[in-house]
């Protein structure tokens, strides 16, 4: 009985070990950018507001996936909720839910937000952009309400590998592009939203750098959808496949 307890208990602290702290804190993030202070976007009445940054093109390195990692947050004493308020943009392109080759962007914040009072997509939109729920809070505490997620706190990491300017080596290895990048931070928030308040968006620990493709696939590649069978309208079958033709048109095709 006691080997089973400390087994049990230890097996309990592995657990709760993995899952104390957020992804964007893996010690394999190799950092290329960091932010000299914390970044402060000023919520005006009516219009979005900005924040814009530039660095330098970047090194492509074998089985790397280029991320930026931050904290966010909606600036008030205490918690008090969350919404969809942080938007992005790389390089003339405003970034949504999914990168060009179809892996989530959000990389620590895949699944659905999970709440006392609901669960929510983490994505929206707000003033024509695709925007990301921010909480409001001071960066320490969660809201009470607050299910899922926990450990990533105030933390998010987000894939920007398909949109960065890269350097770009020409064939004789001596001359090529290296255009810079141009980050801009979106506040959708407007402090109309909350009469008498003004709250502003924070951005703390902003990083740029590398984490493997192998960890970011981990927690971003998306879920394929069930396979089931095809009702076959039309059939070929071969030596070493069959191909069937479904009643919507649907292709299958079984190797044997």
């Amino acid at each position: 009985m006691k080997i089973f307890l400390k087994i049990l208990i230890l097996g309990f602290l592995v657990f709760s070990y993995a899952f104390s702290k957020s992804i964007c804190e893996d010690e394999s993030f190799k950092s290329i950018y960091k932010a000299e202070s914390p970044i402060t976007i000023v919520s005006e009445e009516n219009t979005p507001t900005k924040y814009t940054f530039q660095i330098p093109a970047i090194k492509r390195e074998k089985d790397k996936i280029v991320v930026m990692r931050f904290k966010a947050r909606l600036h008030t004493e205490r918690p008090g909720g969350w919404n969809d308020y942080l938007g992005l943009e790389v390089n003339g392109k405003v970034l949504d839910k999914y990168t060009n080759s179809g892996y989530y962007r959000l990389v620590n914040r895949r699944d659905l937000f999970k709440t006392t009072i609901g669960e929510f997509d983490w994505w929206g939109k707000r003033s024509g952009y695709p925007t990301i729920i921010v909480y409001f809070g001071n960066g320490k505490d969660l809201d009470s309400r607050v299910i899922s997620h926990k450990e990533e706190g105030y933390w998010y990491l987000i894939n920007i590998s398909d949109v960065v300017n890269y350097v770009e080596i020409e064939a004789d290895e001596k001359t090529g592009k290296a255009e810079p990048n141009k980050i801009t931070l979106i506040n959708t928030f407007l402090n109309r939203y909350v009469p008498g308040t003004k709250i502003n968006m924070v951005i703390d620990n902003l990083e740029i750098g590398y984490l493997p493709k192998d960890l970011v696939e981990k927690y971003s590649k998306p879920e394929l959808e069930k396979y089931t069978e095809s009702k076959g309208k039309e059939s070929l079958k071969m030596q070493n496949y069959e191909l069937n033709i479904g009643e919507q048109g649907e292709i299958e095709i079984k190797s044997r």
